[in-house]
């Protein structure tokens, strides 16, 4: 018996013909709507509520090709990707970072479900398609998705939550890194798309892609998940070691790899070496990260409010779109180092080395750049009303009008040249 709110994503087709048969075949608007929903998973003597924020959708045309261009096709919520062809199209889909952080907030392009709080549909993804064939044609549908693309809402009874928020995270990372593996494997599915001669507008059908009915193969991947967290949650709560690289190590995560999109809020990276490392879309707010490495490290859209990285390494690092917002880069070296769209907003930025860094349409409001070094810094289209610039040193910045250099300089700004 399917349990209540039991499918985490569920894909609506909708197909209108809009011509009658011509020499190059005749055209219909496919209609993709996706909705997303949290979701219980009951689990030993526990259970845990995730949703998805994202992923990739990808449909695979048969006797039918895509003929709109990635531009009458986009919506808030989908990119189409380089690699998608005009019988294999696929989409990046990503929520917004709103839904993500509080799932009680919506947006005008994202609508809230009357069923409850946490389900959301997507605006409809319009796409038109020629028919190529005389047969019936086809499409399939199925939805890609990694532990990146999975966030934790909470969890009960399955380990004390008086452990540290290091172990804490741990824990929920192996978890959703297990659920994906063993739970959330695409289904695929296909349809028939309405014939030459079809008129008006044909409901498809509603698709799930991933559900946790209680049907057998479920029943047994949930108790190969609780196998595996058993035992890992023991040796986590009972190391003798709060240092996040070991810990992940000890339940066989990779720190350079599984970290993207993890919930690390308020943990302790402080000396961390995470040269390289992944942690796109992950949750670091509060986080200690004082003198952590993070050289050539991903942090895109990153939340990073509140955080301390004072002394950190973000050379080259990748930071577009992050929430830096009161966040503290003191004496952080962030040289060419990628800020475009970052929120810097009333960030202390006091000492630290920003030459060569990217930090278009960045939100610098407010922000502490005392004695701060920007040479070759690109500032195009960035906010810096109400900055600290007393003694910052600017040398041959990009994207600054004379207009902004004079005002910076009566600030304090100090411009020299190469």
């Amino acid at each position: 018996m399917q349990q209540p709110h039991s499918n985490c994503l569920v894909i609506e087709l909708t197909a209108t013909p809009l011509t009658s048969e011509g020499a190059d075949g005749s055209l219909l608007e496919l209609q993709v709507t996706s909705h997303f929903q949290e979701v219980w998973q009951p689990l030993g003597r526990g259970r845990f509520k995730f949703g998805l924020t994202g992923g990739i959708l990808q449909l695979k045309l048969a006797g039918a090709k895509v003929v709109t261009t990635s531009d009458s096709t986009a919506t808030p919520e989908y990119r189409l990707l380089n690699t998608a062809t005009d019988t294999e199209p696929s989409w990046l889909v990503n929520l917004p970072r709103t839904l993500q952080r509080d799932p009680r907030v919506t947006s005008s392009s994202l609508r809230r479900e009357d069923s409850g709080a946490g389900e959301y549909k997507t605006s409809p993804l319009q796409i038109k398609i020629r028919h190529t064939t005389e047969q019936p044609a086809t499409v399939e549908i199925s939805f890609l998705l990694t532990a990146a693309d999975v966030r934790m809402v909470e969890a009960e009874e399955l380990w004390h939550h008086d452990i540290s928020p290091n172990k804490h995270a741990i824990l929920e990372r192996k978890l959703i890194k297990s659920l994906v593996e063993l739970k959330l494997q695409p289904h695929t599915h296909q349809v028939e798309l309405p014939g030459r001669e079809s008129t008006g507008d044909k409901n498809l059908g509603a698709t799930e892609i991933f559900w946790i009915e209680a049907n057998p193969e479920q029943i047994k991947a949930t108790e190969a998940l609780w196998e595996v967290l058993q035992e890992d949650i023991t040796k986590v709560v009972g190391a003798g070691t709060d240092d996040l690289a070991e810990l992940a190590k000890i339940v066989n995560l990779n720190p350079l790899n599984d970290f993207a999109g993890a919930n690390l809020l308020a943990c302790d990276l402080r000396n961390g070496d995470f040269t390289g490392a992944d942690f796109t879309k992950a949750n670091l707010r509060g986080a200690d990260l004082t003198d952590a490495d993070f050289t050539g490290a991903s942090l895109v859209g990153a939340k990073l409010a509140g955080a301390d990285l004072t002394g950190a390494m973000l050379s080259d690092a990748n930071l577009t779109g992050a929430d830096l917002h009161l966040s503290s880069l003191a004496l952080a070296s962030l040289s060419g180092a990628k800020l475009e769209g970052a929120n810097l907003h009333q960030a202390n930025l006091s000492n630290a080395n920003l030459s060569d860094a990217d930090l278009t349409d960045a939100d610098l409001t407010g922000a502490d750049l005392h004695q701060a070094g920007l040479v070759l810094t690109n500032l195009s289209g960035a906010k810096l009303a109400g900055a600290k610039v007393a003694a910052a040193r600017f040398k041959s910045p990009m994207g600054m009008t004379d207009a902004i250099v004079r005002d910076l300089q009566q600030l304090g700004a100090i411009f020299e040249e190469l």
